[in-house]
């Protein structure tokens, strides 16, 4: 005997199955502030799904019964929280007031720390000569620190010899980026109110740039780039750890071009269909190590680039 989910097409049930495995574990976990965005841009989503299943090619229209409210609230549900949990994403920075309320809810936003964890701490040992046999590092710039998440997942000789610069051009993150860098122990450490277009080091200053979760919101990629390669001494490494668009998933992708304007407008400038390796790798690196991957449970932000140039 059939079942009910046997009578539900295959695009549904994939739907269904996605939206209660997200809603069950990322809840709501941002600020009162970030809410009332992120539901507005789930509205936004689910009108961009409605409409991209009307372009949907014959052969795959789904042709059983249409998805409950219940679904439908789900998906939603599920958009909402992934924006949420992306630090980046979680409220749109426009004025001192939504400057701090941005920088209040990115410090107590941990969703997206967990599942980005394993790799950060993956690449960050590249940066101990113990385990890199590569020099030490004795100034280490972060592009976008933010409030500082990275700072205890640097390798322990880093926190302790190294001179570690944070630019953030959000005066209001540097309070929350000072208190990570005193509970990370980092000897000396450095805010500097900046942008990755203008970096405040001499040519070839700098042995090692970490940035993550800051080019998808840069002006230009592409002098933020310009500016790394001009910072580092030769043979310095870019760590990053970037969402991008999903070059896997074209039904991903469509959600994300479609999202993508109003992502832009209100998250301050945070774009979801940038295709940052290519820019990576064709920024002039002596030698681009990265790779494509997905983090789990956050969705449209969820595709990834992570990996290392050296200048």
């Amino acid at each position: 005997m059939r079942s009910a989910r046997d009578s539900i097409p295959d695009a549904a049930i994939s739907w269904r199955e996605v939206a209660h495995q997200q809603v069950g574990t990322a809840t709501m976990r941002a600020s009162g502030r970030s809410v009332p965005y992120a539901a507005l841009i789930a509205l936004v989503a689910m009108a961009a799904c409605a409409g991209s299943a009307r372009l949907t090619a014959p052969a795959h229209r789904p042709s059983g019964p249409r998805l409950g409210r219940s679904t439908r609230r789900a998906v939603l549900g599920q958009w909402a929280a992934a924006l949420a949990a992306c630090p980046c994403c979680a409220a749109p920075p426009a004025s001192a007031r939504s400057n701090a309320a941005f920088a209040r809810a990115m410090a107590s936003s941990s969703a997206y720390e967990r599942a980005a964890r394993d790799l950060k701490l993956e690449l960050f040992a590249q940066l101990d000569p113990a385990r890199s046999q590569s020099a030490p590092v004795r100034v280490l710039c972060e592009l976008g620190i933010g409030t500082g998440p990275n700072l205890r997942l640097l390798p322990e000789r880093v926190r302790r010899d190294a001179r570690v610069v944070g630019v953030e051009p959000n005066v209001a993150m540097h309070m929350y980026a000072s208190r990570a860098a005193a509970d990370a122990r980092v000897a000396s450490f450095e805010l500097v109110e900046a942008s990755g277009e203008s970096l405040p080091f001499e040519a070839g200053g700098v042995d090692a740039v970490i940035c993550t979760l800051t080019l998808c919101s840069v002006r230009s990629q592409e002098d933020v780039l310009r500016e790394v390669r001009r910072v580092l001494k030769p043979g310095g490494r870019f760590i990053f750890v970037e969402h991008v668009l999903s070059e896997d998933e074209p039904f991903l992708a469509l959600q994300q071009r479609a999202l993508d304007p109003l992502q832009s407008l209100l998250a301050d400038g945070c774009h979801v269909t940038r295709r940052t390796r290519g820019a990576i790798e064709a920024a002039g690196f002596a030698h681009v190590d990265a790779r494509s991957l997905t983090l789990p449970g956050l969705w449209v932000v969820g595709p990834h680039v992570a990996g290392v140039a050296v200048a």
